[in-house]
């Protein structure tokens, strides 16, 4: 239930109409309460403040119709605004990047102010009755909240300009992607899915899957597709446990499925029942796109792909491709500085309980710099940086991963020597990978 709530919350946080439609309806509620205000002790407030207000019920009618017409026009500007900024951002950096964009609280919230003060405006009008000859009523508490709103506006509208020339840089979108990478590492690895190989000691862990597994176990078909948002590992586990099987998980956080998609195998046949196979499609959560929650690779697969477009010939921008290789750099820094959980889970008592599907270092290496290595091994810049970084990841990864790290960088400099031409050039390249062979087998 946890993950699920936690689910739609990002489902609704990641939509650009939340944020402003809780303001609109914040809008409702303030108006009730000066309105309220307005009739009880408005006029001893004018009294006490004759020197601020002024109003008749023309003038205020006015002031109030201009603000809604303004502010309504610096909404189509906002939208228009946006929709450039998003379509631009897609050519340049990929259609990856767009979520981003929508989830950005800065757009969202100047959204709703405007949305807010022009809602506001409407509702304020609607109370001032009567002109100067007749009774009339001029709500000035009311009125003041509003015209605060409307300079409110003035300020975000300035804000959101700021922000949006900030926020398509792409030293800005690397940031906010590198901030959610080490974010969503923390939080997930090590994935505690009962006690992992390391924890539980035990030397051939294959040994303790039960020699007719396949043939006595059930498979679990998932009756939706989609991408896996969540997947309730806790749950899974408990749940091993209350019914004594042991769980094959095939799938992960990120992966497509498709509708009677096997999510994995449950042993033995005697043990799975209706109940247990519903418990086990309950742990998973899948939706129509990718997510960042617990999808680290999703945001290497970000990086990664900027670097690709930045190094394609339309754009020809090496250098944003080098800072994706520090942002990626420092990503696999932290991952490769923890130990990654095994794919056999045990209980406390020995007892093998969960086959998950993990990731492991040296493929998330791959997925991180095949395409980059791919697309810019003709580029000696990008190459000679690439060395570095992969220098830099093994000061600070674990012993046991380091072994996988010289011969990429091997891989990396025979496919660049090989479409280079220039002596000089190639002994630039062979320096900075003798340089970086040598970091990388230093203890």
């Amino acid at each position: 239930m946890k993950n699920r709530l936690r689910a739609f919350w990002d489902d609704l946080t990641s939509t650009y109409w939340f944020v402003p439609a809780l303001m609109a309806a914040a809008t409702f509620v303030l108006f009730y309460i000066t309105v309220s205000l307005d009739v009880l002790i408005g006029g001893d407030f004018v009294r006490s403040t004759s020197w601020l207000f002024h109003n008749t019920p023309d003038s205020a009618r006015l002031i109030f119709s201009t603000i809604a017409s303004a502010v309504m026009t610096v909404i189509g500007v906002v939208f228009s605004l946006t929709m450039v900024v998003l379509t631009l951002t897609s050519q340049q950096y990929g259609p990856l990047i767009v979520t981003n964009f929508m989830r950005d609280r800065g757009n969202q919230i100047s959204l709703g102010t405007f949305t807010a003060t022009f809602i506001y405006s409407l509702l304020i009008l609607r109370t001032i009755r009567g002109s100067l000859t007749e009774g009339f009523f001029i709500p000035h508490i009311s009125s003041l909240v509003g015209f605060l709103l409307a300079l409110a506006s003035l300020a975000i509208l300035i804000y959101f300009i700021h922000h949006v020339s900030m926020s398509i840089q792409s030293t800005q979108i690397l940031a906010d992607i590198r901030s959610q990478l080490l974010d969503t590492i923390g939080d997930v690895f090590p994935i505690q899915i009962g006690e992992d190989v390391q924890q539980a000691r035990i030397d051939h862990p294959k040994e303790h899957v039960p020699e007719n597994f396949d043939d006595q176990s059930q498979s679990i078909r998932f009756p939706e597709s989609g991408y896996i948002d969540y997947i309730d590992s806790e749950a899974l586990f408990a749940l091993t446990l209350e019914h004594d099987v042991l769980l094959e998980v095939k799938y992960r956080p990120g992966d497509f499925i498709t509708a009677r998609s096997i999510l994995g195998r449950a042993y033995p046949l005697e043990h799975v029942t209706p109940e247990v196979v519903r418990a086990i499609q309950a742990a998973y959560i899948v939706g129509d796109r990718r997510t960042p929650a617990q999808d680290v690779e999703f945001l290497i697969d970000q990086l990664a792909s900027i670097a690709v477009r930045a190094l394609s010939p339309g754009i020809n921008d090496p250098f944003t491709a080098q800072m994706c290789l520090d942002r990626l750099g420092e990503g696999l820094c932290k991952l490769g500085s923890r130990r990654l959980p095994s794919a056999y889970r045990f209980d406390h008592d020995g007892r093998l309980r969960v086959i998950a599907s993990s990731i492991t270092f040296e493929t998330t290496l791959y997925r991180a710099f095949d395409e980059i290595r791919h697309y810019g091994g003709r580029d000696l810049k990008v190459t000679i940086h690439l060395l570095d970084v992969l220098a830099t990841i093994s000061e600070c990864v674990i012993d046991e991963y380091r072994d996988v790290l010289p011969p990429y960088a091997e891989a990396i400099w025979r496919a660049c020597r090989s479409g280079l031409t220039e002596d000089l050039d190639l002994r630039r390249l062979d320096t900075a990978y003798y340089e970086t062979q040598r970091a990388l087998k230093a203890d």
